[in-house]
């Protein structure tokens, strides 16, 4: 939702109904502030993310050039991965 009001109104809106919530309704609110927040973070982390890859990202490397180059990669993804579930267990 998406509100079409000028900024200190909106601003003072939230102070308004703040002051007439319980504790544990402030409590709810300040979940959701820093959810909110923290999605904030994230999004600018991927942002900075996929302009790191398109940076250095070669447009002439291949589907083909990445598995010929795994496939150099001693031991198999499966067993190591099964392992470690044995080891935990």
């Amino acid at each position: 939702m998406t509100v079409h009001i000028m900024q200190p109104r909106v601003s003072e809106r939230v102070l308004t109904v703040l002051k007439t919530l319980n504790a544990e309704q402030l409590g709810e609110v300040l979940l959701f502030m820093e959810f909110l927040k923290t999605k904030e973070q994230q999004e600018a982390g991927k942002a900075l993310f996929w302009l790191s890859i398109t940076r250095e990202a070669n447009p002439n490397v291949t589907l083909d050039d990445v598995r010929t180059r795994l496939r150099s990669i001693p031991g198999n993804l499966s067993d190591a991965i099964m392992q470690g579930r044995e080891e935990r267990v």
